[in-house]
């Protein structure tokens, strides 16, 4: 991808190259930020809803409503809510900046490689 946009600039290619190699890099970005921007949405409402769980269990005066909520809460403990891609890659904030750090690595490369055949 960012091969192409350099290999478009030495070229001289036109407008519309260049517009459709943006366009499909914008395209990338967006499926790699969206999931991690939601899965932490969700993380965070998660954890509101324990926050109000252990409030509930607080003023609540019934036993068995509170060991239902303790029992719910020690299950969500257990079964934590984390998406991951393969189930190696943990899908999080994180996830862009990695990414992003791997492009810039690889694009180092190829500029140092281009240089040797020069």
């Amino acid at each position: 991808m960012v091969w192409l946009l350099l290999f478009y600039v030495k070229n001289g290619a036109n407008l519309i190259s260049y517009l459709t190699e943006c366009t499909y890099c914008l395209h990338i970005i967006f499926r790699i930020f969206v999931p991690s921007i939601l899965t932490e949405i969700t993380a965070a409402k998660v954890d509101s809803i324990k926050l109000a769980l252990h409030y509930n269990m607080l003023d609540e005066e019934d036993e068995t409503k509170n060991n239902r909520i303790a029992r719910f809460l020690r299950y969500m403990e257990v079964r934590r809510l984390q998406h991951k891609v393969w189930r190696v890659i943990p899908v999080d904030l994180q996830l862009p900046l990695t990414v992003f750090s791997m492009c810039i690595t690889y694009l180092i490369v190829i500029v140092q490689f281009t240089h040797l055949y020069d």
